[in-house]
């Protein structure tokens, strides 16, 4: 199966690790098979304590090539601020992809939040949205850490191979 340009996606593997186990925990964290070419992945941690302000995203694009290695794209959004202005054009363009799947989609303070979650991210709705982005065929990761109050909180890791 391929879509335009002839780019497919496949999740193959994903690691979810909470940094302060007093500020978060791992719910769950998984990759789903629907069939032979389709894939999921979801993910939750927990939040033991309200998050505030000072709410850090960083996004960094790996590329395997004799072990892993930034590929193009490491991004830090000031998450307080993207919500208001979505100051970021890759900002912007990351969180077109899992937009309807997570709770993390307004402004600050996460007050009543009791979790941070990505659900049912489709492995062929992100191939359709690929031939956008100046990326060829390989095995990919997408590193990704939240941190609040200047601390590094959850790290989440999400393997990919285009094909």
């Amino acid at each position: 199966m391929s879509f335009a340009q002839g780019i497919f996606l496949k999740f193959t593997n994903i690691t979810c690790e909470s940094k302060d186990i007093n500020t978060s925990s791992v719910e769950y964290c998984y990759i789903r098979q629907m069939d032979h070419q389709k894939n999921y992945f979801s993910l939750r941690y927990n939040l033991l304590k309200p998050i505030t302000n000072n709410v850090s995203f960083h996004f960094q694009l790996m590329i395997r090539s004799n072990g892993w290695k930034p590929f193009m794209y490491g991004i830090d959004l000031e998450m307080c601020r993207f919500w208001k202005s979505r100051y970021n054009a890759f900002g912007k363009l990351l969180f077109t992809l899992v937009d309807g799947h997570t709770n993390l989609n307004h402004t600050c303070p996460y007050m009543n939040e009791k979790y941070l979650a990505i659900d049912k991210i489709l492995n062929t709705d992100i191939s359709k949205k690929l031939p956008t982005m100046p990326i060829g065929k390989g095995h990919y990761a997408v590193y990704s850490s939240w941190s609040w109050n200047n601390m590094s909180h959850v790290e989440t890791k999400i393997y990919l191979e285009l094909s």
